[in-house]
C-alpha cells in the first residue's frame, strides 16, 4: 500500500478549506489534522509535529500543536484558545497552521519516506 503524499493533501486542505470544513475556522482546521492523524492511524502525524513544534518553541512538551500555532500566528496575544478569535484571526491561524505542517513535512522528509 502506497503512503499518503502529506503536501498534496496538506496543500490542498489549505488552499480550499471550506471544501474540507464548514466554516474554514481554526479549530476545523485542527479537527480536520486530527482527523488526518487518525487516519493514519493514531499517531502517525500529529506527535511529530507537535514535537517539532515543541523543540522549534522551546516550550514544554505538554503544550499541544493548536496552542504552538497560535503562539506563532498571532504572537503578544496571550489567552488565546480558539474560541475568542476574529474571522481575520482565524484566517491567520488557519494559514499558519498549514504553513508549518508543509515546512514540517519537509524538514523531517515525511513525503521522502511516502515514495519508497
Amino acid at each position: 500500500m502506497n503512503s499518503p503524499n502529506h503536501r498534496e493533501f496538506l496543500a490542498a486542505a489549505r488552499k480550499h478549506i471550506r471544501a474540507f470544513t464548514w466554516y474554514g475556522t481554526y479549530p476545523e482546521a485542527c479537527a480536520l489534522v486530527m482527523g488526518y492523524d487518525n487516519g493514519l492511524g493514531p499517531g502517525s502525524f500529529v506527535p511529530g509535529f507537535q514535537q517539532w513544534l515543541t523543540s522549534r518553541q522551546g516550550s514544554a512538551p505538554e503544550v499541544v500543536f493548536w496552542v504552538h500555532v497560535l503562539r506563532e500566528a498571532l504572537p503578544n496575544r496571550p489567552g488565546l484558545d480558539g474560541s475568542n478569535l476574529s474571522k481575520e484571526d482565524h484566517s491567520l491561524a488557519v494559514d499558519k497552521l498549514f504553513e508549518l505542517l508543509l515546512e514540517y513535512v519537509d524538514e523531517a522528509g515525511l513525503d521522502a519516506r511516502a515514495t519508497d
